[in-house]
């Protein structure tokens, strides 16, 4: 846990990064793809452990409010919206199935951190089709480009205060007993 703990805070601290300097498509694609393993070994490693555990929906610090922060304000609608948009811009675009993972359950409290890695996946697959084909599109206001990037930045920045003020919490919390 101290490694992802540690990867989200060069997860943050990239974040940062991206949203007060010029994009650099290199430093750029280095974070997408720091992005995709990590959550890989969330996926892989932490998230199929907690799903075994009796103690998964007994739920943590913090775990009710950002529970009603997703009934109140539903980020991931707007990522959906987004990506419905792109689809709609670039016809021929075609997503990568996400990888089935037995251990997930439709009702398990880890089917929130799932959804969100899945946008997240989609996310990262448009931005490099636009990095692609139009990287003028990332940095121009009100283009599309542009907005995925606002929402794939703001859905990392809530998933990951809720992995870090939730779910790790929770873990340490329940290991050290």
């Amino acid at each position: 846990m101290d490694e992802l703990e540690q990867e989200h805070i060069w997860i943050e601290k990239e974040i940062a990064e991206l949203q007060n300097a010029p994009l650099d498509k290199t430093q750029f694609l280095k974070f997408l793809n720091f992005v995709e393993t990590h959550h890989e070994k969330e996926e892989k490693q932490l998230f199929p452990w907690i799903a075994e555990q009796t103690w998964l929906t007994q739920g943590g610090p913090k775990c009710t409010y950002f529970m009603g922060l997703r009934l109140d304000f539903n980020h991931s609608a707007a990522v959906q919206t987004a990506l419905k948009r792109f689809v709609l811009s670039y016809p021929d675009f075609k997503f990568n199935d996400p990888e089935y993972f037995t251990w997930l359950q439709s009702s398990s409290p880890l089917s929130i951190p799932m959804e969100e890695h899945q946008l997240s996946s989609r996310l990262k697959e448009c931005l490099l089709y636009i990095l692609d084909c139009d990287p003028q599109q990332m940095t121009e206001d009100q283009s599309l480009g542009k907005k995925l990037l606002d929402n794939y930045v703001d859905l990392l920045k809530i998933h990951l205060v809720k992995e870090r003020d939730c779910l790790f919490v929770l873990c340490r919390q329940k290991t050290q007993l």
